[in-house]
C-alpha cells in the first residue's frame, strides 16, 4: 500500500513538473533556444514602418520605444522578433518581416549624401535634397536556385533623399 501512495506521489509531481514546463521555459516548446543575454523584456524587436518618409523625417518615423536601425543592429534578423503589429507586412509574411520591401537604414558612416551605397545616409539623415542620396535595404524577394548557394538575407539600393521610402525600426 506505502508503494502504490509513493508511486502516486511521484506520478503526481511529475504531473505538476510538466504542466509548468510551457510556462517556466516557453520556448522549448517551439524548438527555439533561449539567447542569453536578452534584455528582461525577451528578444529585442524590429519592424518596417508602414509609413514612408522623405531623408530629413526618418530619425522622427519609428514608434515610442524604437529608434532609426543601423544595419548592423538588425543584419542577423534570426537574433530578433519582427513587430508585425507596428510593421509593414505582405500576405505571406506569417510572424516575419515582409521582402523585397525597401526601408532607410543607417550606415555607420559619416554624414554623406555623394557617396555609394552603404556610406549615403541623406546627411545623417537630416536632408531631402532631390540631389543627395540615403541607402535603403530590403530582406531579398527572389532566392537564386543554386546547389550549395548561401542565401545573404540582405539587399540594398540608394534612393533620393526627395523620395519617401520606408524605415527600419529596432527596438531601444
Amino acid at each position: 500500500m506505502n508503494k502504490l501512495k509513493n508511486l502516486c506521489t511521484v506520478v503526481g509531481v511529475l504531473i505538476v513538473v510538466a504542466s509548468l514546463m510551457p510556462v517556466l521555459v516557453p520556448n522549448t516548446s517551439h524548438g527555439q533556444a533561449v539567447e542569453r543575454g536578452n534584455s528582461a523584456r525577451g528578444t529585442r524587436k524590429y519592424y518596417l514602418t508602414t509609413t514612408i518618409h522623405d531623408g530629413n523625417e526618418v530619425l522622427a518615423a519609428c514608434a515610442r520605444g524604437y529608434h532609426m536601425a543601423s544595419l548592423w543592429e538588425i543584419h542577423d534578423p534570426t537574433t530578433l522578433r519582427y513587430n508585425n503589429v507596428l510593421g509593414f507586412n505582405r500576405s505571406d509574411s506569417g510572424g516575419g518581416p515582409p521582402s523585397g520591401s525597401f526601408g532607410w537604414i543607417r550606415t555607420g558612416w559619416d554624414s554623406e549624401q555623394e557617396g555609394f551605397t552603404g556610406s549615403n545616409n541623406c546627411n545623417a539623415y537630416t536632408s531631402d535634397s532631390p540631389f543627395g542620396e540615403g541607402t535603403a535595404v530590403a530582406l531579398e524577394r527572389v532566392w537564386p536556385v543554386a546547389e550549395g548557394r548561401v542565401i545573404s538575407p540582405w539587399s540594398t539600393t540608394g534612393g533620393l533623399c526627395s523620395e519617401p521610402v520606408r524605415v527600419w525600426c529596432v527596438q531601444d
